[in-house]
């Protein structure tokens, strides 16, 4: 039986990180993407193909969508967060914000979605909270095992 393959973005570190060991623990494929070289290190722990893209770049998000063309669960869980608040951002912070915790995941949804309509099968997770080093392990093994 082949394994399923999963794509994380936001996985160098943290929940993202977490979430490739335990998913890799329990046998699937992965596709690791974030924006930080950190990445190589985290694929090379556990034998899974990475991407370095910086998610608040569109041509970036159709380049992980060809190269993980074959994910089978997409875990959105990149994020980035400003020590201003927002109305005291710059422009440049807000939009790059905005990019990369509302219109990534929301365009990889997208493209993702209309693909495992077609195949009739599919998962997409998206990471709608803060994570923080307490409760990571618990919250990686609750969400791998309600996959399938």
């Amino acid at each position: 039986m082949r394994n399923k393959s999963i794509l994380i973005t936001g996985a160098a570190s943290g929940l993202g990180e977490q979430l490739a060991l335990e998913a890799r623990a329990r046998g699937y494929d992965l596709y690791l993407v974030d924006n930080s070289p950190k990445i190589t290190d985290v694929a090379a722990k556990i034998n899974a193909k990475y991407l370095i893209a910086d998610l608040s770049d569109r041509r970036s998000l159709d380049e992980i969508a060809e190269w993980a063309r074959n994910a089978e669960i997409i875990i959105n869980n990149a994020g980035i967060a400003k020590k201003e608040v927002f109305h005291k951002m710059s422009t440049l912070d807000a939009e790059r914000v905005v990019a990369v915790n509302i219109l990534a995941p929301m365009i990889l949804s997208r493209i993702y979605l209309e693909r495992f309509y077609k195949s009739g099968s599919g998962a997409i997770i998206n990471k709608l909270f803060s994570d923080s080093a307490n409760g990571s392990i618990w919250c990686v093994k609750s969400v791998v095992e309600r996959i399938y």
